[in-house]
């Protein structure tokens, strides 16, 4: 059982720092295996060669991308999650038990969180997926990937 099916995106950061910080917290800090950005533009891309550098040093994969639909090409996921600020997560909270469950048995899953301020994500791309929360307070990306995963590590040790 592991995390090789599983994909942290960060969509349309808004800024490098936004990206350094996302690639620290899955990367670094919990030691996932695949990071994917999508529609990185202005000054934003220059958290791309951070990414890369970290990425490369821990032996993880990076992956950056136009947009969500490249991402439904080139990975083909069995399930996207988006996640929204809580007032536009339709799906409502995540069962961190149903997607552990997904993760034992190497589903390939898609975590997509929006890197800008007010997300980024637009009506068109909330549709690629289920928009979903992980606690009723909007936190950002970080705060959201960050909970993602310590609950994801805790549903998967009791399964």
């Amino acid at each position: 059982m592991g995390w090789k099916n599983v994909y942290f995106i960060l969509h349309a950061p808004d800024s490098a720092r936004v990206i350094k910080e996302f690639t620290r917290i899955v990367i670094e800090g919990f030691d996932k295996d695949n990071l994917i950005l999508t529609r990185v533009m202005g000054g934003s891309s220059g958290g791309i060669e951070v990414a890369s550098k970290d990425c490369f040093k821990m032996q993880k994969n990076l992956l950056v991308l136009r947009d969500i639909d490249d991402v439904k090409e080139v990975i083909v996921p069995d399930k996207i999650y988006i996640f929204t600020p809580p007032q536009y997560a339709l799906q409502g909270r995540l069962n961190f038990t149903d997607v552990a469950t997904m993760i034992k048995g190497d589903k390939k899953i898609a975590f997509v969180f929006g890197g800008g301020k007010v997300s980024g994500l637009t009506k068109k791309e909330l549709e690629s997926g289920d928009s979903v929360k992980v606690v009723d307070q909007d936190i950002g990306a970080l705060g959201s990937a960050s909970i993602l995963i310590y609950e994801l590590n805790k549903a998967l040790a009791l399964l």
